[in-house]
């Protein structure tokens, strides 16, 4: 689990943010939460990237993981037979720019397993040794971190083994991270009254094939419950018995209104859709994903918000949510027991 994120927003405010099942980010326009929303799924996204693509200008993040749940016994064992400091607790990966510079660092509650940094001189690992390498701009990539020219074979047996087992770290960090499902919603929501079969899996960036994930998973009997809660839920903002299906030769939105008709096919609102995204996603989401959502508020009103902190229990279970908001009507309806709320700025 991603347990801390530490950030460089806008004129100089650095903000540790820990981090729980739900979390909220608010703060003054402008300041950067959107941003580091950005830079987070770049990074857990973007193995092998080139850091200057991620990070803007001067930037820095830390991520911080719980580690209790890897299987860190192998590359641990691994560890302690060079006295490099072994993984056990939290591990934090630590990338920063400055201008055209780029660092990486992993670290553990123990000491630190990696620097590396690419510059005007060239792109080296620092420590725990020093040596010349191909692109250590290139983000956890053990063939960025390939030793360089008559480096190669320059290592003495000692060292060799010492390098061999740093790029054990990296290619394990590579496995963890590409193994994290990351979602990123936002920053509008918006879908048509009736779209065509896509095939597609997830709800789309700004929520295009909400409608038809929403429909798939009404088929699948493991959902029965989600999407009963969902529909009581909705039913209280007037959209009663709403359902996804098959409308003419698409897909569409079904439900009887405040007077009794029923709607086929029919626009809904844009605090609808925003729900509706949302929660479509955290159902489709795998047990483990990180949802990040931009602008998570869109649309919603004092009751249109309650109903979404209601139903974010619930249909997250099992799945970290981390959304920036414009306004406090959804951070005064969550729960606080599950839900951490960070102001920056």
């Amino acid at each position: 689990m991603l347990v801390r994120v530490k950030s460089k927003f806008a004129n100089n405010v650095e903000k540790e943010l820990d981090l729980s099942p739900v979390t909220l980010i608010s703060g003054f326009p402008g300041i950067g939460k959107s941003l580091i929303l950005k830079v987070v799924y770049g990074l857990l996204s973007g193995i092998g990237n080139d850091l200057n693509s991620i990070l803007m200008m001067e930037g820095n993040v830390e991520l911080t993981f719980n580690t209790s749940q890897w299987r860190v016994s192998d590359i641990n064992e691994r560890l302690s037979a060079v006295n490099l400091p072994t993984i056990d607790g939290m591990l934090t990966i630590a990338v920063a720019r400055h201008e055209n510079a780029v660092e990486q660092v992993i670290r553990t509650d123990k000491g630190t397993l990696l620097v590396s940094r690419r510059g005007a001189e060239g792109s080296f690992i620092k420590v725990p040794l020093d040596v010349e390498v191909k692109d250590a701009g290139l983000f956890l990539s053990a063939e960025g971190l390939s030793l360089k020219g008559s480096n190669a074979v320059q290592l003495i047996d000692e060292f060799a083994t010492l390098y061999e087992t740093v790029m054990d770290v990296v290619r394990f960090m590579s496995r963890q991270l590409a193994n994290l499902r990351v979602y990123y919603l936002g920053p509008y929501f918006d879908f048509p009254p009736v779209s065509k079969i896509s095939g597609k899996s997830w709800v789309g960036t700004h929520g295009e094939y909400t409608v038809e994930v929403l429909a798939r998973l009404s088929m699948e009997p493991r959902m029965d419950g989600k999407i009963r809660f969902l529909r009581k839920a909705i039913d209280g903002l007037g959209y009663r018995r709403l359902r996804a299906g098959l409308v003419g030769d698409g897909i569409g939105i079904t439900y009887v209104d405040k007077n009794n008709n029923e709607i086929m096919g029919g626009e809904v609102p844009c605090s609808l859709k925003t729900i509706l995204t949302i929660t479509t996603q955290l159902m489709a989401s795998e047990t483990g994903s990180i949802v990040l959502i931009d602008n998570m508020d869109y649309c919603l009103d004092e009751k249109t918000s309650a109903v979404l902190a209601s139903l974010l229990r619930e249909l997250g279970a099992g799945k970290q949510i981390i959304g920036e908001i414009h306004t406090t009507l959804l951070s005064n309806s969550v729960d606080s027991n599950y839900v951490t709320i960070h102001t920056v700025g």
